[in-house]
């Protein structure tokens, strides 16, 4: 039996969507990016957007002033051609992943397409004992960075770990990152 809608119906789905700025398969796709789902990891310990420029390079990290509790930490790294990266660092433990394993994961800004980022579970020194957190490498012109400084909040699934935080501050902090990072 073919189904048919009226022009009623058509025209009620039309102010529906135009009403809400989003097709109806977005809404329910963003549905689920809420702080109940991406619990905001960052606002209960004071976390801000900080930048810095050491004598070694810049430094942009999402942290606790004064301390040395970070989130997410990214450097600047020139290439020989002349290119430049930038190194990130998450200091999160994804589920079910070891040492040197390479995962996709994903990070959406406010209403945005979700953004997919490959990793890898790489070494690093914390407080002086070694772990394996997530790093990965953009170039200092990818989508992401503009994303997050006009954004108000990131969330992030991390090969399941699911969390947000948030962007207020991040951009000046990543403007002035990305200025000194040419």
């Amino acid at each position: 039996m073919k189904r048919t809608v009226g022009y009623y119906g058509l025209l009620s789905a039309f102010i529906i969507t135009a009403s809400t700025h989003l097709p109806a398969a977005a809404q329910s796709a963003n549905a689920s990016y809420t702080l109940e789902n991406y619990p905001d990891a960052g606002q209960d310990n004071g976390m801000i957007w900080h930048y810095r420029n050491f004598a070694n390079g810049p430094v942009l990290a999402f942290e606790v002033p004064e301390t040395d509790n970070q989130l997410w930490t990214m450097g600047c790294q020139k290439q020989g051609d002349g290119s430049v990266r930038i190194a990130n660092l998450l200091i999160a433990t994804p589920r079910e992943l070891a040492a040197d394993d390479q995962f996709g994961f994903t990070i959406r800004v406010d209403d945005g397409a979700a953004i997919g980022i490959l990793a890898r579970m790489l070494p690093v020194r914390l407080e002086g004992d070694p772990y394996h957190m997530p790093q990965f490498y953009l170039p200092n012109r990818h989508a992401l960075f503009p994303a997050l400084a006009r954004g108000n909040r990131a969330y992030i699934n991390l090969n399941g770990k699911k969390f947000s935080i948030s962007l207020k501050g991040s951009g000046e902090a990543l403007k002035s990152f990305l200025r000194a990072c040419q």
